[in-house]
């Protein structure tokens, strides 16, 4: 069960991360206006600082429900010790790019530490190669929609449309042509699953 949540929570997450990621300043503009707009860049940072956070929380989730929960206090005040650091280094220079730049890196922190205590703890070995094929995939995700935007002519919300389900099918044939998804693994845990 560890093991098909690493592997396919970022195989997930990742299609809404990179469509929040490549439309961020459209999304501000809409959500919260044109005054805002200046904060494409620091949302783009926090996109991908949330990828690394969807896996650590579900790792600091399994941490505790073993009784560990101190463990976790342990790795959170870590992070947030090396967030204030990096937010008193960066936000000086960077402004609201280095707060979102130190955000991430916190997450970062957070994955990392709960991921080693996940291997100790479970001798689970985690997919680092799905996650390096997944950036490949993620990769093609994004060359779909720019180049879908790029040679099509209709109004900016059918492009968005169009260019996301183009690059949603290329992204699930890339899962598939690198074997990213695995479907007797899922029958055989799901009948697991189904025998408890």
């Amino acid at each position: 069960g560890v093991r098909l949540l690493s592997r396919y929570l970022f195989f997930i997450i990742i299609p809404p991360a990179l469509a929040i990621f490549i439309f961020s300043k459209p999304l501000i503009q809409v959500f919260f206006g044109e005054s805002y707009a200046a904060g494409a860049l620091a949302l783009q940072i926090l996109v991908i600082g949330l990828l690394f956070y969807v896996v650590a929380g579900v790792n600091l989730g399994l941490i505790t429900a073993i009784g560990e929960p101190k463990l976790v206090a342990k790795i959170i005040v870590i992070a947030a010790a090396i967030n204030i650091v990096t937010n008193l280094l960066l936000i000086p220079r960077f402004g609201i790019e280095g707060a979102a730049f130190a955000t991430a890196i916190s997450y970062l922190v957070i994955l990392i530490l709960s991921t080693r205590k996940i291997i100790y703890f479970f001798q689970v070995r985690f997919p680092y190669d799905i996650w390096i094929k997944l950036i490949f995939a993620g990769l093609a995700f994004m060359a779909v929609v720019y180049g879908t935007q790029k040679f099509l002519s209709f109004s900016a919300t059918a492009e968005t449309i169009i260019a996301l389900l183009l690059a949603l099918l290329a992204y699930i044939f890339m899962a598939f042509y690198l074997k990213i998804i695995d479907w007797e693994e899922i029958k055989r845990y799901g009948k697991l699953i189904m025998k408890r």
